[in-house]
């Protein structure tokens, strides 16, 4: 047969013999691969053949079909040795020997299912790259996509911070992940609620689709600033002309109108804003008041909704009520729950909470089956709801769990929004805030300070720590330390003992002590048996058999001998209206008194009297029974002859003597002797309103009667014209021409009632008006009703006329100038749609 071969080359025959062998398993030299090479030259050989060695072949059994079911017989025992190993390796081999067997297709199946598990296996990205790299045509190179962005957004992000997830969106821009990475960059970076960090945000990532959110929330982070003028500085991001017009339309006044079953609005000129057509009920509460806020509460078929001013619906899902957090955030009741929307229409929280809250214009606070949490204003949520009380404490915020606190402020959780790591360390049993930014804390015996960046000040230690003038005193191990209001040492001396109140400190060193002054002198360098504190200015030094009062201008007297020694100050209803402290020392010995103000001055000395301190200008003094007054020089104003001496104001005081009331100005030199029934009351500056046999009229300062004393009540109009009742009805006086203006009014609401104008809407013979002090007469008395809508800088004039004949009723709207802005007449069904009942 080798012979036969090499004498001529195109042999079918002999090839399909020796495939024939070296697939025979009893033969020395069985070879699958060596029959396969057998075959396949059969076949080629056979194509190249003339007829008659085909007939020649045909006749011994040799056929193109004989070759072909002998290859086929070659791969169907290479497929099972394939499957047998059941490996990538053997799969791969049998194609790569054989690829042109009809178990190829089985067999690409087959090893893309071993890799594939192979790689799910190990289920790194990797794998799956690879995977997809050496097999791109296997049907489960989809599935092994889907998983290769999963792990490979997973670990290349698995420290949740803004730095990860920049970088990669930049290794990988076009990663299905891409909106899930913008929305984590958004929610991480725009967390501190500024708007540069919005703004930011918008300029890197213009066509993200949270750059339209952050656009709303750029404009809501400028709450209590001109919106209008600082989104100037923002003129380039998405949805600008549309913010600039929710900024005009913002601090646009609105008022209900209704016709034929809809509600619009007018602005407070008259204006139509919006045509009634829509909208068939509002909140109540617009009636009245008006509509100031950028939301409306208003509803059609039957359905109520959140509608913004320029009148589009931004929630139109059922709730009770909703109140305005600030910032662009609603807090919306439904049944007993409460959620959080966003005035740009974003459901932050559903509403399934207990409670939340706004907290540091940052983030939102939400109660959980009775525990607190915390999320950011784009819902990320930064803590659950696991603590007893979250805490706004100045600059802090405290959190409480099981009877333990943990200090934390508004950068450390915006650091926590970076970071993967929220651990707060509860390790405070109680604190105590000393101002905004300095918090004491207290750990069972021990006490320390830190500050609002929560930088530790004083260590945690077995001591305790005051705050004092300018600085800290700090008690351990029975010694006291100065620091300094830096906390650095201010000496290093170690003092025995020490007292501190007020603006004073006292040291002992040993058995003497010394005192620091409120302005930081020291008086007596350690030198002083003990020390006394009266008050915020004056502090008793003694020292041997002397003793002296010393005062906080460093002023001293010396009061050894005197028996008593007492501070003075005004009673609590007199300190209210005072801007300083006020003190006076008092000394007594022998039935003599010495007063003193606080700076050491004298301003009184002579027999014992009781002095009573009205302000830092005068003194009652008593004798006998009977008070008088004295100002801060010692001078007397008034004899001790009255019964009783009180202050109106911080200029006037009411005198009283047998029962009759008089008034007295020191500064203006006026005096009234005590003549009147009641106290006099100020009118302006050149009258009082005093009070003769339960009448009432007008006298000057210098007790000259401007009226007849014939009214009941006097109330200020105007310097010329009083608002007078007499015999039941008001009326407008005009004292100096003896003139009533304005009478037989029955009745008065005050709508304004203060310096700046005096507003009333009057009831005159069942017909209501309005009238004020410097507009005169703004609405005549023909009304049956009027009401005033609005606010106190938006304010307009319902005012109704009913037409009993044919029950309908005509309604003016006027301004506050008595203008009229519209006129419209209601059916009674209507009317009471439109009506302010309040």
């Amino acid at each position: 047969m080798a012979k036969s071969l090499e004498k001529d080359s195109i042999n079918p025959g002999a090839r399909y013999i020796f495939s024939l062998l070296y697939l025979t398993d009893t033969f020395s030299k069985y070879n699958l691969d060596t029959s396969y090479l057998y075959i396949q030259g059969a076949i080629n050989d056979y194509k190249n053949i003339d007829l008659k060695e085909i007939e020649r072949l045909n006749k011994i059994g040799i056929s193109d079909s004989t070759l072909i079911s002998q290859k086929n017989k070659i791969d169907e025992i290479a497929f099972k040795l394939a499957l047998s190993a059941n490996n990538v390796s053997g799969f791969n081999d049998f194609l790569s020997k054989f690829p042109t067997a009809i178990q190829v297709g089985q067999a690409t199946r087959f090893r893309d299912q071993i890799a594939f598990a192979e790689a799910l296996e190990l289920n790194t990205y990797q794998a799956f790259k690879k995977f997809m790299e050496t097999y791109p045509k296997a049907v489960q190179f989809e599935e092994a996509s889907k998983r290769y962005n999963a792990l490979v957004f997973a670990s290349k992000t698995k420290d949740k911070s803004l730095k990860s997830y920049e970088q990669f969106l930049r290794d990988f821009p076009n990663t299905p992940f891409r909106k899930e990475t913008e929305k984590q960059i958004f929610e991480i970076s725009t967390a501190s609620n500024k708007p540069g960090d919005y703004y930011n945000f918008i300029k890197r990532y213009p066509e993200s689709e949270y750059a339209q959110q952050g656009a709303n929330f750029l404009f809501y982070s400028l709450d209590g600033r001109d919106k209008f003028q600082a989104l100037g500085a923002y003129n380039d991001v998405p949805l600008y002309d549309s913010l600039l017009q929710a900024a005009i339309l913002e601090k646009t006044f609105l008022f209900p109108i209704y016709e034929k079953g809809k509600y619009g609005f007018i602005d407070p000129s008259g204006k139509v804003v919006l045509e009634a057509n829509t909208f068939d009920f509002i909140d109540e509460e617009y009636k009245c008041s008006g509509i100031h806020q950028d939301y409306l509460v208003m509803g059609k078929n039957g359905k109520k909704e959140l509608v913004s001013k320029d009148f589009k619906s931004f929630f139109d899902r059922d709730f009770d009520e909703v109140e305005d957090l600030g910032f662009g955030l609603l807090k919306l009741k439904s049944a007993t729950k409460f959620g959080v929307l966003h005035k740009s229409g974003i459901q932050i929280l559903d509403p399934v909470y207990e409670d939340v809250q706004l907290f540091h214009n940052t983030f939102i606070a939400f109660l959980s089956n009775g525990k607190w949490g915390i999320k950011t204003l784009a819902g990320r949520t930064l803590f659950e709801a696991t603590f007893d009380e979250i805490l706004l404490e100045g600059n802090f915020i405290i959190f409480e769990k099981d009877d333990r606190f943990a200090i934390s402020n508004r950068n450390q959780l915006l650091d926590f929004v970076n970071e993967d790591n929220h651990d707060l360390n509860f390790n405070i049993e109680d604190y105590e805030l000393i101002d905004r930014n300095t918090l004491q804390i207290f750990q069972g015996e021990k006490e320390g300070i830190v500050n609002s960046a929560l930088n530790i000040q004083i260590e945690l230690d077995e001591q305790s720590i005051v705050d004092i003038r300018d600085g800290w005193l700090l008690k351990k191990d029975g010694k006291y330390t100065l620091l300094k209001q830096n906390f650095e040492a201010s000496t290093p001396i170690e003092f025995d003992d020490a007292i501190a109140e007020d603006r004073w400190l006292a040291l002992k060193k040993g058995e003497k002590w010394s005192l620091f002054g409120a302005n930081g002198s020291i008086f007596s360098d350690f030198m002083l048996d003990s020390i006394s504190i009266l008050g915020q200015n004056i502090a008793l030094l003694f020292e041997g058999e002397k003793a002296f009062a010393y005062f906080s201008n460093d002023q001293k007297i010396d009061i050894s001998n005197y028996e008593r020694v007492r501070i003075l100050t005004p009673l609590p209803d007199y300190k209210k209206d005072l801007k300083k402290e006020v003190e006076f020392f008092e000394v007594s010995t022998n039935g003599k008194d010495k007063l003193f103000k606080s700076d050491g001055t004298q301003i009184y000395e002579g027999r014992s009297v009781e002095f009573s301190p009205l302000n830092d200008k005068w003194l009652i003094v008593e004798r006998r029974g009977k008070k008088g007054l004295i100002d801060i020089a010692g001078n007397t104003i008034l004899k001790s002859i009255y019964d009783i001496i009180t202050p109106n104001d911080q200029h006037h005081l009411s005198i009283w003597r047998d029962k009759k009331f008089g008034l007295m100005a020191p500064d203006e030199k006026i005096y009234i002797a005590p003549e009147y029934d009641a106290k006099l009351e100020r009118y302006n500056h050149d009258l009082l309103i005093a009070s003769k046999r339960g009448r009432k009229g007008l006298i000057t300062t210098k007790k000259k009667s401007m009226t007849s004393f014939d009214f009941e009540e006097i109330q200020f109009w105007s310097d010329s014209v009083a608002l007078v009742k007499k015999d039941g009805s008001y009326g407008l006086y005009a004292f100096y021409t003896d003139e009533m203006i304005q009478s037989d009014i029955d009745h008065l609401q005050w709508i304004q009632n203060d310096t700046k104008e005096k507003i009333a809407i009057i009831n005159k013979e069942a017909q209501f008006g309005v009238i004020s002090n410097l507009r005169s007469e703004v609405i005549a008395p023909t009304f049956n009703d009027i009401v005033l809508i609005g606010d106190k800088n938006n304010s307009l004039f319902f005012c109704e006329k009913h037409v009993a004949e044919a029950d309908f009723y005509v309604v003016i709207y006027y301004d506050i100038n008595g203008e009229t802005i519209r006129k419209q007449v209601f059916q009674a069904d209507e009317y009471d749609k439109i009506y302010c009942n309040q």
